[in-house]
């Protein structure tokens, strides 16, 4: 059970880090991409 949700969770954090890799490129904004990088 918990290499299950350790690859779930694997798998969120890697979504979260191409949408916020996306929205970088995409966004304007020169304030959204640090903090995004942050993370």
């Amino acid at each position: 059970m918990r290499r299950i949700l350790l690859a779930i969770l694997m798998i969120i954090v890697i979504g979260f880090s191409y949408v916020g890799y996306t929205s970088m490129d995409t966004d304007a904004n020169p304030s959204i991409p640090k903090e995004t990088e942050s993370y």
